[in-house]
Formats: structure tokens, sequence, C-alpha cells
């Protein structure tokens, strides 16, 4: 499915912009090994990267084993920053089996936190929180308080465990 944040690659100066919010909020080296992507988040991976010159590895999206699907330096004992457009049990399911061929994925960074990411002994950032989002809308009266109740509910069905 195709998502407003595969675009990133179209508009440079929002890359950018994203990019140097997500170097503020993780630092710009030193940290991650390797980084992790998923493949929708692909073009803000790369620039990720590149910024702050740390090699990448990106998943194929096709639920292979790791082996296959993943793509770029695999080797035991590297710190990971997995990187995706937003939270979810794909990206969650994305750290867990990168363990299989050795990245040690220590902190998770997404644009859009759709709900709370909870992964034992993993590092948590998110660059926009939906939650705190829908509370600007409702400040203004651009949509009913009612809304945002029926929002939250929805959040909290995709917090849903893996399994």
């Amino acid at each position: 499915m195709l998502s407003k944040l595969d675009m990133l690659a179209s508009y440079p100066d929002a890359l950018r912009t994203l990019t140097d919010a997500a170097i503020a909020r993780i630092g710009s080296s030193g940290r991650y090994d390797r980084m992790l992507c998923t493949t929708d988040a692909l073009p803000f991976g790369v620039a990720l990267a590149l910024a702050t010159n740390t090699p990448l590895v990106y998943s194929r999206g096709r639920g292979e084993v790791p082996a296959d699907d993943l793509v770029g330096a695999c080797d035991i004992g590297h710190p990971t920053l997995l990187i995706a457009n937003t939270s979810g049990k794909e990206t969650l399911q994305l750290a867990e089996r990168s363990a299989r061929v050795g990245l040690d994925v220590r902190a998770m960074l997404v644009l859009l936190e759709i709900a709370p990411i909870r992964l034992p002994n993993v590092e948590c950032h998110a660059l926009l929180q939906l939650e705190s989002l829908i509370d600007d809308p409702v400040a203004a009266s651009f949509i009913p308080v009612g809304q945002r109740a029926v929002v939250k509910v929805w959040l909290k069905q995709q917090n849903a465990p893996i399994g």
C-alpha cells in the first residue's frame, strides 16, 4: 500500500527536514554500526545513512526468511537502528527477524507512530505521534471531540500484541 510517506524522495526539502530532525533525535554517528529500514522507508533510510555515514540494510518487504529478505551487509555484532515510516506489527516483526542474521536492533526510529512502540531492550523514537496530531484539530474545532475518541480506540486496537 502506497502511503504519503513513500513520496518523500519527491520532496527533497521535506526529506532533508525529517533527516535533520532524526539526527537531532538519535545523534549523528557512533551509536549504531548499521541501519535497517523497511521497504517503504527506503528513501528516508538512504538519506539518513548518507547524512550519518552509516551502512544501510533494507528489507525487500516480501516476508521471506531474513537471509533472503534483507539486502546489505548483515553480520553479527553490529548495534543497529531500525528505521520505518510507521509503527506497526510488520515493523516490529522485522526487528525480531533481523536478529536471526546478526543485526542487533537496539533502537527504532519511526516517522509516524501510529500506536506506541514497545520492544524489550529497544529504545523507541518517533518523529511524529498520531495520537498527539489529533489534538490540534480538536482544539481548533476542525473535528469533534467524539472523533478524537474514535481515533484513540482505533489506536489501542493497533497496539494488539504480535502473534
